[in-house]
């Protein structure tokens, strides 16, 4: 997830998250170097915070930074843990909030846009202009 500079690797519900495994390669790696081989084959500026392994019954959350012990997550665990793994969201570039920002500017300026044109109009209060302005406006935020 090159956003939040995270790389998980899955595994199935009956592996070990701390047991070698055979790779194609010949080598032997637990899941959590599986990752970090992943994670270091990547340009230095695509290169993960934080690894987590999963085998759907728990996390090992491992951050980078501090090169500490894992954080372990069991599932049954995650409702009440799951700010855990708030690093998944990346807030600066959550997509929701920065389109909710640029509606709401976006709604700014066709409210001012409005009341400038509003402003024009020889009977700007009458029913039928205030209906025309009305669909102007809809019309030019179509194409806009």
């Amino acid at each position: 997830m090159p956003d939040t500079k995270v790389i998980i690797e899955q595994k199935s519900l009956s592996e070990s998250l701390s047991q070698e495994k055979s790779q194609s390669d010949g080598s032997t790696l637990t899941p959590y170097e599986q990752a970090q081989r992943y994670g270091s084959s990547l340009p230095y500026s695509m290169r993960p915070r934080w690894i987590v392994v999963c085998n759907f019954k728990e996390f090992l959350i491992y951050d980078m930074e501090t090169l500490g012990e894992p954080q372990k997550i069991f599932l049954e665990d995650l409702p009440d843990k799951f700010h855990a793994l708030d690093f998944l969201i990346d807030e600066k570039k959550n997509k929701l909030r920065i389109e909710l920002e640029l509606s709401l500017k976006a709604g700014e300026i066709v409210g001012k846009l409005y009341d400038a044109l509003h402003s024009q109009y020889i009977n700007p209060n009458d029913e039928n202009s205030l209906t025309s302005l009305n669909k102007l406006c809809v019309r030019l935020v179509f194409c806009l």
